[in-house]
């Protein structure tokens, strides 16, 4: 597997390839949430939410109404609120106080006790991503924020952009997912 010179290759285990056909067994096939073919997990006066399992984080995608509130009660870990769409707007109030939060956001909410409160008229929020682990790899929320936020942005958009392309393309209707350019 490696060259005799690289340090590696004293590694225990380092000459042993898995057998031809060999599959990890604790592994499972991935799956797909398809949140507008499906009822929602939870419908109250704050909107439609639905609930996905990733392998190590659980998705909350909502279509909140105005004065909607998502509130977390002793949160163990922090959590990832996205914002997808230009015109919504949410509130994030936390120990630390709140924070009026734009569209095309990240925020990254702390642990602890923690709400979420749509200010405008209608829109989307996916929150509730588990970060134990992005919270232990870095020095600071800061630092976790510089890496990753442009990336899930960027993300937003490209979701955003693909499902444009299907609607042009396919003639498919995906306007309940909001404006698409």
């Amino acid at each position: 597997m490696y060259t005799a010179s690289d340090p590696r290759s004293t590694l225990a285990g380092s000459g042993s390839k898995p057998e031809a056909g060999w599959v990890h067994t604790s592994f499972f096939g991935s799956q797909l949430a398809l949140f507008y073919g499906t009822e929602p997990q939870v419908s109250d006066a704050g909107g439609e939410t639905w609930i996905a399992r990733g392998q190590n984080f659980v998705l909350a995608y909502s279509k909140a109404v105005a004065g909607g509130s998502f509130v977390r009660s002793a949160q163990p870990d922090e959590y990832a609120v996205i914002i997808p769409d230009a015109e919504t707007q949410v509130e994030v109030t936390t120990a630390a106080g709140a924070e009026v939060v734009p569209g095309y956001s990240v925020v990254f909410v702390p642990p602890g006790d923690s709400s979420i409160l749509m200010l405008t008229q209608e829109g989307r929020v996916l929150a509730s991503l588990g970060l134990t682990y992005f919270k232990s790899a870095f020095a600071s929320e800061l630092e976790a924020c510089q890496r990753f936020a442009p990336i899930l942005q960027s993300a937003a958009v490209a979701i955003s952009d693909d499902l444009g392309r299907l609607s042009r393309n396919m003639s498919v209707d995906v306007s309940e997912f909001g404006s698409i350019p």
